[in-house]
């Protein structure tokens, strides 16, 4: 009889371990270097460079037949000409799985919050696929609000 667990129940061991964040930063980092076509991204880029060109406005004939930029996002704007577009989204995806567990934990215990956080990890990895960046900024904010 081995003293040693089969790989797949090593691997199970550590996967239950792994908080969620990791998940998601592992996933944000796939994003990253994949960095897959979306028809969301365009939005994002745009606004972005929109940003880089003229800073904080009210009004852009641009985009379609223009539109109020506010109502867009006053933050996603301004972290993505700072760090990047897909960066500033992929951080966010991180942060928001970080708050989660954070928020989750101290509710449902560690074992009990597990399954939750990790599938909200995953969630947030999908968000970034689908190229809703601006969208895991609010969430990682919001989730941020109600873990403060």
């Amino acid at each position: 009889m081995s003293a040693l667990a089969p790989p797949a129940g090593r691997l199970a061991g550590r996967l239950a371990r792994t908080p969620a964040w990791v998940l998601a930063a592992v996933l944000a980092a796939g994003y990253l270097v994949v960095a897959p076509p979306s028809a969301d991204l365009a939005a994002q880029t745009y606004r972005v460079e929109l940003f880089r060109q003229v800073g904080f406005s009210l009004w852009d004939n641009g985009w379609y037949a223009g539109h109020h930029v506010p109502g867009y996002s006053l933050l996603f704007p301004p972290l993505g000409a700072l760090l990047g577009v897909r960066v500033a989204g992929a951080v966010a995806a991180v942060a928001a799985a970080w708050a989660f567990e954070r928020l989750t934990v101290p509710h449902f215990g560690a074992a009990g919050a597990r399954v939750g956080s990790l599938w909200f990890g995953l969630g947030t990895g999908a968000l970034l696929v689908a190229g809703r960046l601006t969208f895991a900024l609010g969430v990682a904010l919001a989730v941020g609000a109600a873990w403060a």
